[in-house]
């Protein structure tokens, strides 16, 4: 698995609040919001790597331009992006994943 982590600023989703995961043939991209520091960075961090589990599980798939897959189930893409059963997955699990990675840094 290959995983590239970069500021915004290569990035220009409209619906990119604060962070996004893309994955490209196997290739997993995190785009951060160059403002975010601290802990709200590692939230949003470790927010975006429940979305590379998805997608390497292969439990989120983006089907085409309009429209992914979550287990399963295809959602388009006009689905409100913050109500959607990935999202909630990810804003459940990441303050789990901010306790584990802070507990590994000096």
């Amino acid at each position: 698995m290959s995983l590239h982590i970069y500021p915004a600023k290569y990035h220009t989703k409209e619906y990119f609040i604060e962070g996004l995961t893309v994955e490209l043939n196997g290739i997993y991209y995190i785009f951060l919001r160059n403002h975010l520091v601290g802990k709200k960075a590692l939230k949003v961090l470790a927010h975006e790597l429940i979305h590379v589990q998805q997608y390497y599980t292969g439990r989120l798939k983006k089907v085409d331009k309009q429209n992914f897959e979550f287990e399963g189930r295809v959602y388009t893409k006009k689905l409100d992006i913050e109500n959607n059963v990935w999202e909630a997955e990810a804003y459940n699990y990441q303050a789990k994943l901010v306790t584990k990675i802070s507990k590994q840094l000096p």
